[in-house]
């Protein structure tokens, strides 16, 4: 295991990035950090102080865009080098928890419920500027997505989109609009089996194949307690089985490398793998990992005082 430090010492991330251009950390000090990994040294810093809390970014060609979560939410975007707060008034008082883009700038952007609805945003320009949804999803009372990873939604086409929840229950949502429009809009939901309550359900999944993912999660207060922390679907939400031999405690995001067919999940208490699609799971490594990602052969995972560790992927 490789550990660089990125940040500041003081902060810690739940957004992270790494391409060919670099490694890219959205941290809880509101700051996007720019990391050169041939260098190994940090290149760039963008943002404010009073920009706290960074909880997702998203890269394209078109630049980057960083999502802040606090009492309002708010965006910051970079592009070539130049930074710009976008225009969301929408987002007073909306606490952030997600965001995803497609590859042609279509995107979806979850905050917590207000008015007893699920706050969702669309853009249709790569994230510079955003609309409400017009038609609006009821959120029971006590439900919500949370903001661990970046990873509770994801854009699967042009028209249609997944988010999962937690709290009073645990619910896997498939929503379908009209391209362009997110006026038509018709969605499914199904009950997920997590446990119930206040800093229970689902924190992140990621999607295997068509229909099939995989969602982790657990109880943020009871960290080293793995019992009913998995769950995988093969038939786009509609039925769950849980993991047979579960991680080792609560999991805060879950990635999947393709190109060696093995999945891993991160806590506070450690980094986990599966190389069976979910079902059962083995001890990476002890070192707790806000978030992950993977490029290249390597997995990188954010940790305390501003730093990422880095994983030479090895598959037995």
């Amino acid at each position: 295991m490789e550990e660089i430090q990125v940040g500041a010492d003081t902060c810690y991330a739940r957004a992270l990035h790494v391409d060919s251009t670099g490694l890219y950390m959205g941290s809880s000090n509101g700051r996007l950090y720019v990391y050169d990994l041939m260098k190994k040294q940090l290149i760039q810093e963008f943002g404010k102080d009073e920009m706290a809390e960074i909880r997702d970014l998203h890269r394209s060609e078109q630049g980057m865009i960083t999502m802040k979560s606090g009492a309002t939410g708010r965006l910051m975007s970079v592009q070539r080098g130049a930074v710009n707060y976008i225009d969301t008034f929408i987002l007073d008082s909306v606490f952030l928890d997600v965001l995803d883009i497609s590859a042609h700038g279509i995107g979806v952007m979850m905050g917590d419920p207000v008015g007893g609805y699920f706050s969702l945003y669309c853009t249709h320009d790569y994230g510079k500027s955003w609309s409400s949804m017009k038609y609006m999803i009821p959120a029971p009372e006590g439900e919500f997505g949370y903001a661990a990873s970046g990873s509770t939604l994801k854009m699967l086409n042009d028209t249609s989109f997944v988010f999962v929840t937690g709290g009073s229950k645990s619910v896997f949502y498939k929503v379908n609009f009209t391209k362009g429009e997110y006026v038509k809009l018709s969605y499914s939901s199904t009950q997920m089996p997590f446990e119930q309550g206040e800093g229970s359900g689902a924190f992140s999944m990621v999607q295997i194949s068509d229909s099939n993912y995989v969602v982790v999660g657990g109880n943020y207060t009871n960290p080293g307690n793995g019992k009913k922390s998995c769950y995988v679907t093969n038939d786009l939400g509609k039925t769950w089985e849980p993991a047979d031999k579960m991680p080792k405690g609560y999991r805060s995001c879950v990635v999947y490398d393709a190109a060696n067919e093995v999945l891993y999940c991160s806590g506070r208490n450690g980094i986990d793998y599966s190389q069976d699609g979910g079902k059962h799971w083995k001890s990476l490594t002890k070192e707790a990992a806000f978030t992950l990602t993977l490029w290249e052969g390597k997995l990188y995972g954010t940790s305390l005082n501003g730093k990422v560790k880095i994983f030479t992927i090895k598959v037995v």
